[in-house]
């Protein structure tokens, strides 16, 4: 995976795993970084919990708690002081050969000679269909879609999460956890310079269909990000916990839909 940015997304080597990593005992029960977000009632055919609001602004810290995460933590805050200039960035792990302890394969998608990819699990492109009250909006293209389209011939890639949690559409892993837990409805929103970016049209394919439509393509060399915390009104909530499995690391985003909410952890 020689590329270092592709579609205006990051993709970042962060070094190798190729022995299982054991996170401290400190990390054993960590404090939770809780989100909300969109539930998959009403969405057929697709794992569709994907994360709206964070609970609090500022970044999610991985520490000694992830392989390489202060690695991780360190680039992270450098770009935040630089300014970004990509969409996303992509952490991954290579050579590798084994998930985190207390980690499950959750998703395989290898290239072969020809350049066509086999997939499964997470990396199996879902047909997302929804209801009316999700936001339709510009396309974008799905990290793990386009993870798969950077990928060399011959390489494999493998997402990993925790044994007792799901995966999403995004590269995301994610478990559900008491309403209780969330406690006050505030919501970090993140807000961005909309000289920073133009809509323009895009072909990718997904799915193994050709798609063609708007989507953002950032134009400042250094976008900055301000961010404010607002409470909700109360809807139906369903509680929801997430964390990145090993080697993705998504920038910072803010959006806001209505309908139904659930509790999303990062």
């Amino acid at each position: 995976m020689p590329t270092s940015t592709l579609s205006q997304y990051a993709i970042n080597n962060v070094g190798p795993l190729t022995t299982v990593f054991t996170a401290p005992e400190s990390c054993v029960t960590p404090p939770p970084d809780l989100h909300l977000a969109f539930s998959q009632t009403g969405v057929s055919e697709a794992n569709f919990t994907n994360p709206f609001w964070r609970r609090t602004c500022g970044p999610a810290l991985y520490g000694d708690c992830y392989p390489s995460g202060s690695q991780i933590d360190a680039a992270s805050a450098s770009a935040s002081d630089k300014g970004f200039s990509d969409f996303y960035t992509i952490d991954y792990f290579s050579p590798a050969s084994a998930c985190p302890d207390a980690y499950t394969t959750v998703g395989l998608a290898v290239k072969g000679a020809n350049g066509e990819v086999e997939s499964s699990g997470a990396f199996v492109p879902p047909v997302v269909t929804g209801p009316a009250f999700i936001p339709h909006g510009p396309m974008y293209n799905p990290p793990l879609n386009l993870l798969m389209e950077a990928l060399e011939e011959g390489e494999t890639a493998v997402m990993c999460c925790p044994a007792s949690y799901s995966h999403g559409i995004n590269g995301d892993c994610y478990s559900r956890v008491p309403d209780s837990a969330y406690g006050e409805k505030t919501a970090c929103e993140a807000h961005q310079a909309t000289g920073d970016y133009t809509l323009i049209t895009r072909t990718f394919t997904y799915n193994d269909t050709a798609y063609t439509g708007g989507i953002y393509s950032y134009t400042a060399a250094s976008q900055s990000y301000s961010t404010s915390t607002r409470t909700l009104e109360t809807v139906d909530f369903e509680p929801v916990r997430r964390c990145l499995e090993a080697g993705c690391h998504d920038g910072p985003q803010g959006r806001r839909g209505g309908g139904r909410w659930d509790d999303f952890g990062e």
